[in-house]
């Protein structure tokens, strides 16, 4: 049984298109829907506006040229395969191009349906393996949350919608208060189920375009804009109405936390590490607050 892409071709020479596409029609399975273009700049345009399977992309056009031609594209469309279309029979031109990002090449006019059809395919498949396993280096194991690498990949990103706008920004840092002891009570296992519900609560307090990220241990992260519909303050107290519930129906230990909270504006200049030291000293001022309380209770 073959497969149906949608494939963008390219390529400025009108010859080399014509023989690409017929070529394509050619093969016996597979199916494409070809759309032909001849600059990076109207490629760049459709693949705004369009989605694609996979991109055969020659490495000279008229406003770029060589490996710039590939970086040009990856550098907003990174998730699409891109296999290169070259007139160099040196492999040496091909590996360098798959080092910077394509996923394979082909030499022009050495390629009949049966190898084309196989390198794209491949190529579309292991792009595919890429991303799961780029994807798998930043997701918490136990939580599905982003892990710490996947905080710093993708923070810098928040911090530049924020700057580009007239939105504010917040990050929230949360510690499980007494998480030790479930632990040591109730056993690692009750304690992974306590980090796996906070990490459930938290993606229904928050909205889905917020950063939520397990930091490590017991800590976790909420890190977003603020907009009319939701905030921090707010997401916060239907973390509180959420978990007073779960720890009313859980036979186990309740769970309760502390958080940190530091907003920034479009004026924010400082680095993302600023940010999270700035939001752990929040937290640890709440927990110190939280500490003195109950020890002027206690006397």
């Amino acid at each position: 049984m073959g497969f149906h892409y949608r494939l963008l071709l390219v390529e400025d020479e009108p010859i080399i298109a014509k023989i690409t596409a017929r070529t394509l029609s050619q093969v016996s399975e597979d199916r494409y829907d070809i759309t032909v273009c001849t600059t990076n700049a109207e490629a760049n345009n459709l693949l705004d506006q369009n989605d694609y399977d996979v991109i055969l992309l020659d490495l000279n056009l008229p406003d770029t040229s060589g490996l710039d031609t590939i970086r040009a594209i990856l550098a907003s469309h990174r998730d699409v395969p891109i296999v290169v279309l070259t007139a160099n029979t040196n492999d040496k031109i091909g590996l360098s191009a798959i080092q910077v990002g394509a996923q394979d090449f082909l030499i022009k006019g050495k390629y009949d349906p049966s190898l084309i059809q196989r390198t794209i395919r491949f190529a579309i498949e292991r792009h595919r393996l890429q991303a799961t396993v780029a994807q798998l280096a930043i997701i918490d194991e136990l939580t599905n949350l982003y892990n710490r690498r996947g905080f710093t990949s993708l923070a810098q990103g928040v911090i530049d919608e924020v700057v580009s706008s007239e939105l504010s920004g917040f990050i929230c840092y949360f510690d499980l208060d007494h998480f030790k002891a479930i632990n040591d009570q109730f056993g690692h296992k009750a304690g992974d189920y306590a980090l796996t519900d906070f990490a459930s609560l938290l993606q229904i307090a928050f909205r889905k375009n917020v950063l939520l990220v397990r930091m490590g241990g017991d800590e976790f992260l909420a890190m977003g804009c603020k907009t009319e519909f939701s905030d921090a303050g707010s997401s916060i107290e239907r973390m509180n109405e959420l978990l007073e519930v779960r720890n009313g129906e859980t036979q186990g230990e309740p769970i309760h936390f502390s958080v940190g909270r530091v907003f920034f504006d479009h004026t924010y200049t400082g680095s993302i590490e600023d940010l999270l030291s700035q939001a752990d000293h929040a937290l640890y001022a709440e927990k110190d607050a939280k500490r003195k309380k109950r020890n002027q209770i206690a006397s």
